[in-house]
């Protein structure tokens, strides 16, 4: 009889997420796909799956994450927006699939790089919601997570 252990267990790997992230009083948290991540990953389940890569960089994609970090400069440089208010952001990239988006959505309400439900490590940041995703069947599975926390999304 065979038992299993932590560290014998087949778990599937997360992927270094790429977030960029600026600390504020209050954190608009984004979620906007820069890359493609291919479905050309094959799961036999004979073996660990290979980490999941993002490649294929959409320039258009990288223009409105700095369309949405401009516009929170530019609020913040503003004296009469917002007195004595710093707006922050935390952006993921969700490389256009649903299960990226699920996670960049835990991680943004955790506020670390590992997605843990039901738990907030950052006590003093408040998040004002999340902008995003572009695909509706992301949006839609980010919706359900959100909902449950009664966060907003955009």
């Amino acid at each position: 009889m065979a038992i299993a252990t932590a560290e014998s267990m087949c778990k599937l790997p997360l992927d270094n997420m790429q977030v960029y992230e600026k600390d504020g009083d209050i954190v608009i948290g984004g979620l906007v796909p820069v890359h493609l991540r291919p479905d050309n990953n094959k799961v036999d389940f004979t073996k660990k799956p290979d980490s999941p890569k993002c490649d294929k960089f959409y320039m258009l994609r990288y223009l409105e994450v700095l369309a949405m970090v401009y516009a929170i400069n530019e609020i913040n440089n503003d004296p009469k927006l917002l007195p004595n208010i710093t707006l922050g952001f935390r952006i993921c990239d969700s490389c256009y699939k649903e299960s990226q988006a699920m996670e960049g959505s835990m991680r943004i309400l955790t506020g670390i790089q590992k997605a843990t439900p039901n738990y907030k490590c950052e006590s003093n940041v408040k998040i004002a919601g999340i902008v995003g995703d572009l695909q509706s069947s992301s949006s839609l599975a980010m919706a359900r997570i959100l909902g449950l926390y009664r966060f907003p999304q955009v």
